[in-house]
């Protein structure tokens, strides 16, 4: 195996941060040239940890209620999984990958559709003094 295809190998496998296909990668160029060495070297970034900090609301400082905590986490994971959050769904709709029956975590609010259809159905099972069965299934 090459160089180039074991690189690309490990890049695939470590943490699924990077998700190529073929030839195109899922990662814009400004994380690719940040990303790239961080994969190689093993040293990555702790994305996970957030600094917890309190902001007072206000009222007797001294009782726990009266402050509001904020977590500030590092913005370049914000920023780098919105990127891809962003390609992956430009893919997704490209190549048709997911069912149209699919409503949830979708650009649309398609739970609407499925509340609408819900409600005309009890509807009509009420109108005509009929009993319904409904089943929700989340897979």
């Amino acid at each position: 195996m090459s160089l180039r295809k074991r690189k690309a190998l490990r890049l695939v496998q470590a943490d699924s941060l990077i998700i190529i296909f073929g030839r195109r990668t899922l990662v814009p160029k400004s994380f690719r040239r940040f990303l790239i060495p961080a994969f190689v070297s093993d040293e990555f970034p702790d994305w996970k940890l957030s600094t917890t900090i309190l902001i007072p609301k206000g009222g007797d400082l001294d009782m726990v209620s009266n402050w509001r905590p904020i977590a500030l986490s590092d913005n370049a994971h914000k920023t780098f999984t919105n990127c891809l959050a962003a390609r992956l769904t430009n893919w997704r709709e490209r190549f048709d990958v997911l069912s149209p029956c699919q409503k949830g975590f979708m650009t649309f609010d398609g739970v609407l559709e499925y509340n609408f259809i819900l409600q005309q159905s009890v509807e009509r099972a009420r109108s005509a003094k009929r009993n319904i069965c409904i089943a929700w299934l989340d897979v």
